[in-house]
């Protein structure tokens, strides 16, 4: 499952079927900013490397992180957070459920499923 979250300066601006490096550009745009100026959030596993390596490409900067993406999901939404993104992809047995009234703050969520095989 492809995942993505950001706050609601880019709310609308997401295509969970697109590139990392357009959603990059669409968020950039959003928050008039450039990519090199975004932080993206993504969870430390080895079925990041290949979105990793798109999103170093890009320019924006990375903030790993060992577990847990519910509380960079809400980081998205808090302006000064250091967090404009989070994106990743989760194992389609646990998915990416954003947290209850995330909406509320202004903030967007996607997720996709995809096949096991695929993320690997």
């Amino acid at each position: 499952m492809n995942k993505i979250a950001v706050g609601p300066e880019a709310a609308g601006t997401i295509d969970i079927t697109a590139s990392p490096l357009d959603n990059l550009v669409n968020i950039a745009d959003a928050k008039r900013t450039y990519v090199e100026d975004l932080t993206v959030c993504v969870l430390d596993r080895e079925r990041h490397k290949p979105l990793i390596e798109q999103i170093r490409a890009s320019g924006a900067r990375i903030r790993l992180i060992l577990d847990g993406d519910v509380a960079p999901a809400i980081a998205t939404a808090i302006r000064g957070s250091g967090v404009d993104v989070l994106m990743g992809v989760a194992p389609s047995i646990r998915g990416f459920s954003p947290p209850p009234r995330f909406g509320a703050w202004g903030a967007i969520s996607s997720a996709s499923s995809i096949s096991r095989a695929t993320m690997i």
